[in-house]
């Protein structure tokens, strides 16, 4: 029979193993200071994105946002100045002028060639910004060999320091009633959208070794429920893409994030709700009675990005959904790590009794329709 003093050492031992083991595991990503610092961001002129890019600019970053139109992107700057403030909207902080700490690009990310050709106006910002952070020093009428040395190692495109892929939509609404040049339009835009922005910032990040790529990805990705058919798929591309590409990106410097964001009132959201399968939204109100302010997730998100959360859930029953899901993801904090090992199980379970529930509702409208189309016969 094993002593209870045995019994104890191999108690201590398990849990030291464990915990030795978790501590190996988490990846450590320094916390991102945002003054001073570029952030570009796809979708930025409405929504999520935009309230990102106010969130952003209240801690100190100077924000690019994009979008299609000219007209639209003009007032989200100046909802973006209306909010934060003339101060740090305009000002370095210490009384002089600076370069103004919002402006936009016209961009397709469903568009590779427009993308590509949005770009060089990407740069004059860039190299504005970092003149204004940074005014050029007086140089002698001889360069030196330092001096030299440094020119031939200056990279030859300037990186932001962080990019944010917000662009997206969604038609939520039975996969035989969504036509195809939509479904079609979502992957080109959820997907493609972030596949065109990354490719064409990333070589210059790479090149600088440093910064953050942050796709915005969805609840939906993970629990994929009746109405989201097409939409699902589209977000679900972005989180395997983002788990790939971290493992290829983190030794070069480079991080990527994954923000999943739950239902928020935004104007998409209304859009949404206009086509919206009655199942859809029957299970969409079970699980989040009110959608969230998108000053909330943006909030949440830009704390997340900071701090470096591989995935930045919203919530609740976002944390139980990330916890759910891990997977392959990185393990980028050691109490969410020992969480997700040790509720992964019961949360399958848990987990299991909703999807029952909502196989449920969906049998249920199905019989409605049914029995309406049989009176109608009559």
């Amino acid at each position: 029979m094993i002593s209870l003093q045995v019994t104890i050492q191999l108690a201590a031992a398990v849990i030291g193993l464990v915990l030795g083991t978790a501590l190996w595991v988490v990846r450590r990503v320094p916390r991102l200071t945002l003054r001073g610092k570029t952030v570009f961001i796809t979708g930025g002129s409405t929504g999520i994105g935009l309230e990102m890019a106010k969130e952003f600019v209240r801690r100190g970053a100077y924000v690019c946002i994009a979008a299609r139109r000219r007209d639209v992107l003009e007032s989200a700057e100046g909802s973006i100045r209306a909010s934060c403030g003339a101060t740090s909207c305009g000002s370095d902080g210490a009384g002089s002028l600076a370069y103004p700490r919002v402006t936009s690009v016209v961009m397709d990310v469903a568009s590779d060639a427009a993308v590509t050709a949005a770009m060089d106006g990407v740069q004059v910002w860039l190299k504005d910004v970092a003149t204004a952070v940074q005014p050029p020093t007086p140089t002698a009428s001889k360069p030196s060999r330092s001096s030299e040395s440094a020119l031939a190692t200056t990279p030859s495109r300037l990186s932001v320091d962080v990019l944010v892929c917000s662009a997206g939509f969604a038609h939520p609404t039975r996969f035989l009633d969504v036509p195809p040049a939509i479904g079609r339009q979502m992957m080109d835009v959820n997907y493609f959208g972030c596949v065109n922005a990354v490719r064409a910032f990333l070589p210059a990040m790479y090149e600088a070794k440093r910064g953050r790529v942050v796709l915005l990805s969805s609840q939906a990705a993970v629990a994929a429920v009746a109405g989201f058919t097409l939409y699902s798929p589209t977000k679900a591309a972005v989180r395997a893409f983002a788990c790939a590409l971290n493992m290829e990106s983190a030794a070069r410097g480079v991080q990527v994030q994954l923000v999943n964001p739950p239902d928020v009132a935004t104007p998409g959201y209304d859009e949404e709700n206009k086509v919206k399968s009655p199942e859809c939204k029957e299970i969409c109100a079970m699980s989040s009675p009110t959608p969230w302010k998108a000053a909330d997730v943006a909030r949440a998100a830009v704390d997340g990005i900071q701090t470096y959360q591989f995935q930045v859930n919203i919530g609740m029953d976002g944390w139980l959904l990330g916890c759910l899901s891990a997977g392959f993801d990185p393990a980028s904090g050691v109490g969410q790590l020992l969480c997700e090992a040790t509720l992964a199980g019961v949360l399958r379970l848990v987990i299991g009794v909703y999807s029952k529930i909502y196989y449920g509702v969906v049998a249920k409208h199905l019989r409605k329709e049914l029995a309406t189309a049989k009176k109608e016969k009559r």
